[in-house]
């Protein structure tokens, strides 16, 4: 590939041709550093959401009688999530703030009931 032109970006990416220009009349990027890792840290903590929802929908497919209702809603989750992060915009920086807030702390607490959860099989 020769040219950034070659790649293919989602429309919403940071990186897709609408959102790559410089600003001409300030010579400057669009968006600063910041917003690129913000935005980013966004997409990756909804990726670990996604995570959560298939480690829960396995937990529960390996119960006896595995309940279809949540089974159905976790699937729902994650396909809410999916279209989230496909709709996620770099510049829309409350979203962002909240989707790091609310997520991060999310995966953290659920991290930590699976390492408890471990410790205490081992003990």
């Amino acid at each position: 590939m020769s040219s950034i032109e070659d790649f293919q970006f989602g429309e919403n990416s940071m990186l897709s041709k609408k959102n790559i220009t410089i600003e001409p009349s300030k010579n400057k990027p669009l968006w600063t550093r910041q917003e690129s890792i913000n935005f980013e840290c966004a997409k990756e903590v909804i990726m670990a959401m996604i995570g959560v929802c298939f480690d829960k929908e396995c937990l529960e497919k390996l119960k006896d009688k595995p309940d279809l209702k949540r089974l159905a809603a976790i699937k729902e989750e994650e396909n809410r999530l999916h279209e989230e992060r496909r709709a996620l915009r770099w510049d829309d920086h409350a979203e962002i703030v909240r989707i790091r807030r609310e997520y991060g702390t999310a995966v953290r607490a659920y991290n930590e009931r699976k390492k408890m959860i471990r410790l205490n099989e081992i003990s």
